[in-house]
């Protein structure tokens, strides 16, 4: 995932997300993450997904739609399951960030466009 900063650096990590379909990706993250700033300074966001190897991704651009608490950790122990297939074992405050889909492009072909 990218982001960028208030100076309008770019930051870049590792995260879980579930495409919730009609174009939306669901992540989760503490409420003082520096994403969580960063995205309210600017909405922009960039998710790439690996295929079977460093050659095949899916590159995705999007815009923050939603950013809401998530109190019963329901959103972030949704994402837990499919990654871990249990709830997510630490029971700290989560929120919920919408992303829009703008647009995508891919490399390889393990994904279908």
């Amino acid at each position: 995932m990218a982001t960028v900063r208030a100076d309008g650096a770019p930051v870049t990590l590792a995260c879980w997300y579930l495409y919730e379909g009609n174009g939306r990706i669901l992540l989760s993250s503490a409420p003082n993450a520096r994403r969580v700033e960063h995205l309210r300074h600017n909405p922009r966001v960039a998710l790439t997904i690996l295929g079977e190897d460093w050659y095949t991704h899916l590159s995705l651009l999007g815009h923050v739609v939603d950013q809401r608490p998530d109190p019963g950790l329901r959103d972030l122990d949704r994402l837990s399951q499919h990654y871990l297939e249990i709830p997510y074992p630490e029971r700290e405050p989560a929120l919920t960030t919408i992303v829009e889909l703008d647009g995508y492009h891919t490399y390889g072909s393990g994904f279908g466009a």
